[in-house]
């Protein structure tokens, strides 16, 4: 996911709105949404009400999906000590922007949630890697995990 600013669905909003109009298809197949969100609850008062960061995470949430870094960490939205994003590649300027929202049941599979370091990644990105390492032996209680755009696509059309 990348949440960007163009149209009246900026940031956050646009992906509170595709999150509502495929929710039926989160609840049906295991999902993880991870990406450059562009939000955090830091700046809910920018959007309005039922379409910020925390009403995304709630939204998330009533879908079987949570935050990997937050329960990792220990750390409440809006109170993140490890930030994602250097806004201008500046280390004075850094917000959490980036998230991996796995499914409830994935959560104890988790092995370690960690961030690139600034120092290695700024000439890369304004953005560090978020690295969730899942437990590929503890398997999940479905068949498979499948990776399928087309729902997507049907949604966009």
């Amino acid at each position: 996911v990348w949440a960007n600013n163009e149209g009246k669905d900026r940031y956050v909003r646009g992906v509170v709105r595709a999150i509502r109009l495929l929710r039926r298809h989160l609840r049906a197949e295991p999902t993880v949404i991870l990406g450059d969100l562009n939000s955090n609850s830091i700046g809910d008062d920018e959007h309005p009400a039922g379409w910020n960061h925390s009403a995304l995470v709630a939204l998330l949430d009533s879908l079987g999906l949570a935050s990997a870094y937050h329960p990792w960490h220990g750390e409440a939205h809006g109170k993140e000590r490890r930030p994602t994003f250097f806004e201008y590649r500046h280390r004075h300027r850094p917000y959490h922007l980036d998230y991996c929202f796995l499914p409830h049941a994935w959560l104890p599979r988790l092995g370690a949630v960690q961030l690139g370091s600034f120092t290695r990644w700024k000439r890369w990105s304004d953005h560090l890697p978020l690295i969730c390492d899942l437990d590929s032996r503890a398997r999940p209680a479905y068949d498979a995990v499948r990776t399928d755009t087309s729902i997507i696509d049907r949604v966009l059309r």
